[in-house]
């Protein structure tokens, strides 16, 4: 199923009052709120990673599989950290995740990780790659009778 991230999603990797905190942050260096644009460019920037594959078909514009969401949200979470890093919030466990996470994005634009078509995507017959002609060395018989006239 693909579907639009939203905000609530953010909620599966940051608590309700990080996400406060940071948009708190925002306000008090004069921006909005950060959020949304940052997850309208991370949902962009999954998008790529899945086109990257030949094999994939994208959903609707703003639309992920749900398969990758939660790698959505652990990189809108490390932007959104580290944008604001005087929160203290950005642990050690959480920049692994982030990193698991990107390896986990160039694998989806690899095709090593498969992904879920959108509805009504034409799938089409699996291409399979083309096939490689073997050739073997030729093997000549010679007999002790041929080297006769030389």
């Amino acid at each position: 199923m693909w579907r639009v991230p939203t905000e609530n999603d953010l909620e599966t990797v940051l608590t309700g009052p990080e996400i406060a905190a940071v948009k708190t942050a925002a306000l008090e260096v004069g921006s909005g709120n950060p959020v949304p644009a940052t997850l309208e460019n991370v949902v962009d920037e999954v998008r790529g990673y899945i086109a990257g594959c030949s094999r994939n078909r994208l959903g609707a514009a703003g639309t992920l599989p749900t398969q990758l969401i939660a790698v959505a949200m652990t990189v809108v979470r490390e932007r959104l950290l580290n944008r604001f890093p005087q929160l203290g919030l950005l642990s050690a466990e959480r920049q692994t995740e982030y990193a698991n996470a990107m390896i986990a994005l160039r694998d989806v634009a690899k095709c090593q990780i498969a992904v879920e078509a959108p509805p009504g995507a034409d799938v089409g017959p699996e291409i399979l790659p083309s096939p490689v002609p073997k050739i073997y060395p030729r093997r000549l018989h010679r007999q002790p009778c041929d080297a006769d006239g030389i």
